[in-house]
């Protein structure tokens, strides 16, 4: 109805953000795109995100996911954009100082709108987590738009 668009890079949930948004009939109406960043090297080379950002502050964590919404919007000229980084667990391999089930939101939208948040969840499971973090997103970019709409 606002004939905005909206746009996502996302990391942990690995695409399933992108999958409910499109999941809408007549999403094309409406979604510019969506990006999985999931390696440094994509972070980087694909979303934007600075390098000596990720060295300083890591792949999940806040500032990151503020990059990746504003990436978002960028590259794909929306109007909103969703940024999220997490870690979905379990472990293996490389392991992190930071909890599997972490995972930080950022939606970057018109006139310099920012919101951020990080979750916890209490999933033992990657699939829960991954669902999570999706929905997590989702809601914050709807909080965020209708306290827009509050304040216009």
């Amino acid at each position: 109805a606002r004939g905005e668009f909206v746009a996502v890079v996302e990391s942990g949930a690995g695409g399933r953000i992108g999958d409910l948004l499109t999941d809408r009939p007549g999403s094309s109406a409406w979604l510019r795109g969506s990006l999985v960043a999931y390696s440094s090297a994509s972070k980087t080379d694909l979303a934007g995100v600075p390098k000596d950002l990720l060295s300083q502050f890591g792949a999940v964590s806040g500032p990151v996911a503020m990059a990746f919404a504003e990436a978002a919007a960028a590259r794909f000229g929306a109007a909103w954009g969703i940024g999220e980084t997490g870690l979905a667990g379990p472990q293996t391999g490389r392991r992190s100082a930071k909890a599997a089930g972490l995972a930080y939101l950022a939606v970057a939208g018109p006139n310099g709108r920012k919101t951020s948040r990080f979750l916890l969840t209490h999933h033992g499971d990657r699939a829960s987590n991954k669902q999570e973090f999706a929905l997590a997103a989702l809601r914050l970019l709807a909080e965020t738009i209708v306290r827009a709409d509050q304040k216009e």
